[in-house]
C-alpha cells in the first residue's frame, strides 16, 4: 500500500487531511466487515474484489497490480466523501 501511495499521482494530489480520512476509512472497513454494508454502490464491489485479490496468490504481479489500482480508487472515493 505504501508503494501505491508513492507511485499514484492522484493519491499524492489529495489534500493530506482528506487522504488520511480515506486511509483510516479503508482500514476501518477492512477491520470491521459490518461497515461494508454502509458503503456506496461504487465502493462496495471494489472492496470485495480487493479482499479477494488479497486473499491468495498475493505475489502474482497481475493480481498485485489490480490490487494497487483498487486500493487507490477506494481510498480516493473514501477521501472525497
Amino acid at each position: 500500500m505504501i508503494t501505491t501511495l508513492i507511485k499514484n499521482k492522484s493519491l499524492r494530489n489529495i489534500q493530506k487531511g482528506k487522504l488520511t480520512s480515506g486511509l483510516v476509512g479503508f482500514a476501518e472497513i477492512l477491520n470491521n466487515g459490518k461497515l461494508m454494508k454502509s458503503q456506496s454502490k461504487i465502493v462496495k464491489p471494489k472492496i470485495s474484489e480487493y479482499l479477494d485479490l488479497s486473499s491468495k496468490h498475493t505475489t502474482d504481479v497481475s493480481r498485485r497490480s489490480k490490487r494497487e489500482e483498487l486500493f487507490a480508487e477506494i481510498v480516493t472515493e473514501l477521501a472525497n466523501k
